[in-house]
Parts: C-alpha cells; sequence; structure tokens
C-alpha cells in the first residue's frame, strides 16, 4: 500500500459508475467518510470483493481530524450503512422503474464500551459488501468515474455529490442539472419546497467548497427558468492548473487560493430536456501524475 501510494505521489483513486453517482440516497458526513474509505481499497483489477478493514486511525489521518473524534463515530456509520440503500432509475418500456441495491452485507467492529489497554489495536472495522454491488464498483471499463480521494476529504455530504455529479462531465466542462432532479439524488424532495432556499443552504456551500478543495473551479452558474420559476441549474466548470491545486490543498506555504464564488445571475428560458447522460469515464491522468509517472 504504502509502495502505491509513493509511486502515484499520494494519489488514491475512487472509482463509480455513472448510476451510481446518479443514485437517490441520502448519507451522513461519517457514512460518506466511511463509504470512500472502503472504496479506497478497491483495486481496479479485483474480480470480487474481499473484506475490507478500515483503521479509525487512518480515517483520521485521510480526513484530517482530531483525534477527539472517537471510534464511536466510525462504528456508528459503518453500522447505519447497513441501513441504506442505494436507488437507481433507469427507463423500461417508456415508464421509469427504480431497483434498490442494498449496500453492506456485513460489518464488524469493537463492543461498545471496550476499552484498556491495548484498546486502540482493535479500532478497526471489517466491512464486506452486498454482491449485487459488483457492477457498480468491480471491474469498471466504462460509463464510471474516477476521481482522487485528496479532492473530497475536506467536503461535507451534499459538496461531495455536487462535486462528483460535475466530475462525470469534466470533458465537457458544463452540466445543466433540474432543481427536482437534484432533491430526488440528495433525498431531499420534503425539504426546501422553494428553491431559493435549496439554492443558500445546499448548492452554494457546496460550490464554495468545491472550489476551495478540490481539482475543479465552478466559473459560472446560471438559472433556467420556466416562466418565473427556476427549474435548473447550468453550472460552468474547468480543472485547476496545477498551482491552484497545490495552493487547494495546502502545498504552498505562504499561498492562499482566492477564487471569486459564482453568482448565479444570468437566467436562460424557456427550459428544454436537460443533456442526456453520457456513458464515458471521466478521469483522465493530470498533469501533475503524468509528470511524475
Amino acid at each position: 500500500m504504502k509502495r502505491r501510494a509513493k509511486q502515484n505521489k499520494g494519489i488514491t483513486l475512487i472509482k463509480k459508475s455513472n448510476q451510481l453517482i446518479e443514485a437517490r440516497y441520502k448519507f451522513d458526513v461519517w457514512e460518506t467518510r466511511v463509504f470512500l474509505s472502503v472504496l479506497s481499497h478497491i483495486r481496479r483489477e479485483d474480480e470480487d470483493f474481499k473484506t475490507y478493514r478500515i483503521w479509525y486511525r487512518d480515517v483520521i489521518k485521510t480526513f484530517g481530524l482530531t483525534s477527539g473524534q472517537s471510534y464511536g463515530f466510525l462504528r456508528d456509520a459503518s453500522r447505519s450503512l447497513m441501513r441504506k440503500v442505494f436507488n437507481v432509475s433507469n427507463e423500461e418500456n417508456g415508464f421509469q422503474r427504480e431497483t434498490e441495491y442494498h449496500i453492506i452485507r456485513s460489518v464488524n467492529f469493537l463492543s461498545e464500551g471496550e476499552k484498556g489497554r491495548g484498546v486502540e489495536t482493535q479500532e478497526f472495522i471489517d466491512i464486506t459488501f452486498d454482491p449485487q454491488m459488483k457492477p457498480m464498483l468491480l471491474q469498471l471499463q466504462r460509463n464510471f468515474t474516477a476521481y482522487d480521494l485528496r479532492n473530497v476529504v475536506k467536503l461535507g455530504t451534499y459538496p461531495v455529490r455536487v462535486y462528483e455529479l460535475l466530475k462525470q462531465y469534466e470533458s465537457i466542462g458544463e452540466r445543466t442539472l433540474g432543481f427536482e432532479e437534484m432533491k430526488r439524488m440528495f433525498e431531499l424532495t420534503e425539504e426546501y419546497p422553494l428553491f431559493g432556499n435549496f439554492f443558500q443552504k445546499v448548492i452554494a456551500p457546496s460550490v464554495r467548497d468545491v472550489n476551495l478543495h478540490t481539482d475543479l473551479t465552478i466559473t459560472k452558474m446560471e438559472k433556467i427558468k420556466e416562466g418565473k420559476r427556476v427549474v435548473a441549474l447550468r453550472f460552468v466548470f474547468q480543472r485547476k492548473s496545477e498551482e491552484e491545486l497545490r495552493m487547494a490543498r495546502g502545498e504552498l506555504i505562504g499561498k492562499s487560493l482566492e477564487i471569486p464564488f459564482p453568482v448565479a445571475e444570468k437566467e436562460a428560458q424557456p427550459y428544454g430536456q436537460l443533456p442526456k447522460k453520457t456513458g464515458f469515464s471521466t478521469y483522465s491522468m493530470p498533469m501533475w501524475c503524468k509528470n511524475s509517472a
């Protein structure tokens, strides 16, 4: 593991099928961290799932957390993932249908209340995926998106979702996402009935964090209306330069990344059909990776 990280300058690839990225589900921040940590252990050559061991100390280090965050957060998040599902939409015979996938088959953890000498040697969880998740995560050759885990370690739940949805379209540099479509994917259909509230509470903070911490910069947002009602947002974005990326990660001492927030002022109407979902991998090796190969 250490040898692989050294060769790739610390890159840890996360790969997901595009269906999974656009699935309907809702994680909290610790569930997101656990899920991403497990995905980071999957290798390109894996033909089947294994039992994945996630150490509490590694999660703390990877996501830049303080040691004050207890192992209990890791245990509770892994247990709650047992009850979570992904709902994947598809069209059959002119009708929308959903397939529900259970994520985790089993999880092994340190019992609550265990403490004393040597307890830190037991602060891990062992997770196995449900086999039905294999087409979403294993042997992905097409219709997938991949990115470096470091791009999302400082993001909350919704910023991760926004980042992944845009990363899918990185080669295009823009994407239009419907208001109701995003609420459905984020499982917020019962919340934020007004676009303004959804934008203020979910979209604006997500765009800010994507711009600050990831390899993408969102340069423009455009409101798309039907009459007076906002029905979609068009995002225009681009990959950061090598220097911008290093500043975003704090690798350039004494420099900070200043990116103006793209205010959604422009409006386009009427609202037409959203772009069709493409079936391609959006991952291309960044120049700073190519140069080190």
